[in-house]
C-alpha cells in the first residue's frame, strides 16, 4: 500500500509539472529520443504532412488537425486531405500523393504501448444507510471496484522524403488518456520543446 502511494504521488507531481510548463498550454514531455547521426541543423522541410494512424478516422482526422495546428498550418498539411482512406492502405499510391502535393517531410503519430501501473479505489456510489441495509430496502446497492491507471506510450516519428529515412522519433507516456484532442495537441508541444532542445526546429 506504501508503495502505491508513494507511486501515486510521483505522477501526481509529474502532472502538476506538465501543467505548469508552458503555462496555458500544458505539454507532454518526450521520455526517449533517437536522432538519425548524419542529421545536422534545424530541419528545413518546406512542406510537411502530418498523419496519424488509428483505427477510428474521426479521431484520425482530429489528431492530424492538431499536429498540423502544432506545425504550423502556412507548413503542413493533414494527411486526409490529399490521402483518402482506401489510398491510405497501399504505399505506393500513398508515395504518389506525397509527391504529387510536393510533401518533403511526414510526421507521424502512433499508439505503440500501454501497461497498468497502478489501480485506483472507486468508492460505492449509494448512499444507503445502515438502517436501509438492515431494513431490507429495496434500493440498488452498487459495490466500490478497483480501475486501472494506464501509460499509454504514444510515437512520434519524423521522416526525410527524398530518401524516406527516419530522422528523429521520440516516445511520449501520457496518462489515463481520456480527451483524443487534448492529449495530441500535448503531445504535439512536448515534441516540438524537444526539437527545439535538440536544435532540430527554430
Amino acid at each position: 500500500m506504501l508503495n502505491s502511494l508513494k507511486r501515486r504521488r510521483r505522477f501526481v507531481l509529474l502532472a502538476l509539472a506538465v501543467v505548469t510548463v508552458g503555462g496555458c498550454a500544458p505539454s507532454i514531455p518526450v521520455t526517449k529520443t533517437w536522432q538519425y547521426a548524419g542529421l545536422s541543423g534545424p530541419l528545413d522541410f518546406k512542406k510537411t504532412m502530418a498523419m496519424a494512424f488509428y483505427g477510428d478516422p474521426e479521431i484520425r482526422q482530429v489528431a492530424e488537425d492538431e499536429m498540423v495546428k502544432e506545425i504550423g498550418s502556412d507548413r503542413a498539411v493533414p494527411a486526409y486531405s490529399i490521402i483518402s482512406d482506401p489510398q491510405r492502405l497501399d504505399l505506393s499510391k500513398v508515395k504518389e500523393q506525397l509527391r504529387s502535393a510536393g510533401i518533403d517531410g511526414v510526421v507521424t503519430m502512433k499508439i505503440v504501448g500501454s501497461r497498468v501501473y497502478d489501480y485506483q479505489y472507486v468508492p460505492p456510489n449509494s448512499e444507503q444507510s445502515f438502517d436501509d441495509y438492515y431494513g431490507g430496502t429495496e434500493e440498488v446497492f452498487q459495490p466500490g471496484y478497483f480501475q486501472p491507471d494506464k501509460i499509454v506510450q504514444i510515437q512520434t516519428n519524423i521522416y526525410r522524403m527524398a530518401d524516406s529515412k527516419l530522422v528523429w522519433s521520440g516516445v511520449s507516456d501520457t496518462f489515463n488518456p481520456q480527451d483524443a484532442k487534448k492529449v495530441v495537441g500535448e503531445v504535439g508541444r512536448g515534441v516540438i520543446k524537444e526539437l527545439r532542445i535538440e536544435g532540430l526546429m527554430k
